[in-house]
């Protein structure tokens, strides 16, 4: 079976999978993307829970990134 995964913020394949720490979804989002749009707009908020996320609380999610391969 293979997965892909999207972004919810660009459509385009995750490159760089991650989520918040308190985020209850399984869903990631490209954390190069969040980061880049979070700093433009000063609202670190999840885009898929809408949930806010401290940097602190951003996680790489590795086990996404396996199950992509």
């Amino acid at each position: 079976m293979i997965y892909h995964f999207f972004d919810p913020l660009t459509g385009k394949i995750l490159q760089h999978p991650g989520r918040g720490i308190n985020c209850t979804h399984n869903q990631c989002f490209d954390l190069k993307t969040y980061l880049k749009n979070a700093n433009m707009s000063k609202k670190f908020i999840c885009p898929i829970c809408n949930k806010e996320i401290p940097i602190k609380d951003l996680v790489y999610s590795c086990s996404t990134e396996m199950q992509r391969s």
